[in-house]
């Protein structure tokens, strides 16, 4: 293995994990490092479709135990790095030289410090805001039937239902209350609903009148540390198209609708998510107008 090389090893969800290999990608081309990316299988032809420099590396579930716990809290950064390098070494990259190469593990610390105080393994959360300042690659898709629009509609409104728990009645108040609000500035428009939550993207789509379809959406049983239960979330593959889908829209981010809406900071504060923005949202941002259908 050449030197120069940063590899990202902490696979996540696909949203953040988007933001993860977007930013990585840009700082590796812009200082001439070659981006190693650990990633689930799942995600895997998702994130080719991003057109970045990255080599991708599947990795097994034993070793996504490690390196997404919380070993790096029970261990030294000594030792944790030692075992993470170790286990690359020995699984995945056995030519693999430690000079010169830097293991991105996601959670503290700045690209810019890159440095060997921690044996190479690079401690940097990568926040989602950061997307608003890297060069854009082009995203290329092949034209499927998951596609729904393939030019821009200013007149189509559209809505990433954010559900992270808590009081449902409260977060579906939410809701109601601000896209009525944009109901009556844009009475001729349409709704355009996607939302990880089963449950709720039927209601919504239904009382609304919404274009999306609820019957083409595929919903994986996860494990919830919010809900502390298991809960029905989007497959992978159907949320990176509603990402696709919302940026050929006019899409409703979170933070479009504070500062359209202020009052929801104070009538809803109690929500979770309400001072928040996604990592779908940026995504979607990023996206918009730098998608190429083939």
């Amino acid at each position: 293995m050449s030197c120069r090389n940063i590899i990202f090893c902490k696979p996540t969800g696909l949203n953040s994990n988007l933001v993860n290999l977007l930013v990585c990608n840009d700082y590796c081309v812009k200082n001439n490092y070659n981006l190693i990316f650990f990633i689930k299988e799942k995600q895997l032809e998702i994130a080719k479709q991003c057109n970045t420099i990255a080599q991708f590396i599947v990795v097994n579930p034993k070793y996504l135990d490690f390196s997404c716990g919380f070993n790096y809290r029970k261990l030294s950064l000594l030792e944790f790095s030692l075992r993470l390098k170790s286990l690359i070494k020995k699984y995945y990259i056995e030519t693999l030289s430690f000079k010169d190469t830097y293991f991105h593990s996601g959670y503290n610390q700045n690209l810019d410090d890159i440095s060997s105080q921690y044996h190479n393994v690079l401690l940097y959360k990568i926040y989602k805001s950061e997307l608003k300042n890297i060069s854009k690659t082009q995203l290329r898709l092949k034209d499927n039937s998951k596609i729904k629009f393939k030019k821009y509609y200013s007149n189509i409104l559209s809505f990433n239902l954010v559900n992270t728990g808590g009081d449902q009645k409260r977060v579906y108040d939410f809701w109601d209350y601000v896209i009525n609000k944009k109901i009556m500035k844009h009475p001729r428009s349409q709704l355009f609903f996607v939302c990880g939550d089963k449950i709720m993207l039927e209601r919504f789509t239904k009382k609304y009148s919404s274009i999306n379809s609820i019957n083409d959406k595929e919903y994986e049983i996860k494990y919830s540390s919010t809900f502390v239960s298991t809960i029905h979330r989007g497959a992978e593959d159907d949320i990176f198209y509603d990402i696709v889908n919302c940026s050929f829209t006019n899409f409703q981010s979170l933070h479009l609708l504070r500062n359209e809406f202020p009052e929801i900071t104070n009538i809803f504060k109690d929500v979770s998510f309400v001072n928040r923005t996604e990592h779908f949202d940026f995504l979607v941002e990023y996206f918009k107008d730098n998608i190429k259908i083939l």
